[in-house]
């Protein structure tokens, strides 16, 4: 009977359960574990930057824009009217005015897409104070609006207002109209290539002719690539097509975009 009762007995030197001891956490355990929550802190950043880059700074910029456009249409004469529709003008092939070039920064006009629905304002000048405005800026080394040569524009693709975020939905024969206080200009687009940064030929009077004498007047858009990096420029060329002076009317190519 005692050595029955024996074998139920506690052990003399057990430890209660709550004062054993945990088995301790492997080291490669604990540190995949702060591997984790680094990672996890880091995409937290991540996404509160891209918030800030994409979300927040356009739609601050897009409220100054949206002044600025206002602006702009106030400082001129009403676009004449047939009935209650604005007046359709009449395209002329003639030389077209040239805009006149001011100092960095000063309004020059507004860039009409109707592939995007949208309007883009333009202004003198392609450093981060003028594009990070929301701008499409003038580069000042290329040739003025309606001159002989090449007219070329930077713009964001990406944060600061998106002006060109949709590039990349151009296509050949599409559109483009540039408004000024005088005149519309109308473009087509021609082509479009991706290319270094590096590649500035694409700038030249005749693109990627370094020398030429032009003969047309071009219009050449330029924006980041990728949409979400800027290792390449994205290059949209067009051609011009033809003018119309405001105090006939508007294009046809804005019939459908500019209401009365």
């Amino acid at each position: 009977m005692e050595a029955r009762h024996a074998r139920h007995e506690k052990p003399r030197h057990a430890k209660p359960i709550e004062e054993q001891e945990k088995p301790k956490t492997p080291l490669f355990a604990a540190l995949i574990g702060v591997v984790g929550e680094v990672l996890i802190t880091i995409s937290l950043v991540l996404g509160l930057f891209v918030f800030w880059q994409v979300v927040w700074t356009s739609w601050e910029v897009n409220r100054q824009l949206d002044q600025a456009v206002s602006q702009f249409d106030k400082a001129l004469k009403p676009l004449p009217k047939q009935g209650n529709k604005l007046k359709i003008g009449e395209p002329r092939t003639d030389a077209p005015p040239v805009a006149k070039v001011d100092a960095n920064g000063a309004p020059l006009g507004k860039l009409h897409v109707p592939r995007w629905n949208a309007i883009v304002p333009m202004a003198e000048g392609v450093g981060l104070d003028v594009i990070n405005q929301g701008y499409a800026g003038h580069y000042p080394t290329t040739q003025a609006l309606g001159e002989v040569g090449n007219f070329a524009l930077a713009a964001h693709r990406l944060s600061y207002g998106n002006a060109f975020q949709y590039v990349h939905d151009l296509q050949v024969g599409d559109r483009i109209v540039a408004e000024t206080s005088d005149a519309f200009f109308v473009y087509e687009v021609s082509s479009w290539e991706i290319v270094e940064p590096t590649q500035v030929e694409v700038l030249e009077p005749v693109p990627n002719q370094v020398g030429i004498q032009p003969t047309e007047r071009l219009m050449t858009l330029t924006t980041c690539d990728p949409i979400w990096g800027n290792s390449h420029r994205y290059i949209v060329y067009t051609k011009y097509v033809h003018w119309v002076p405001r105090e006939s009317g508007i294009p046809q190519e804005l019939a459908n975009t500019l209401k009365g």
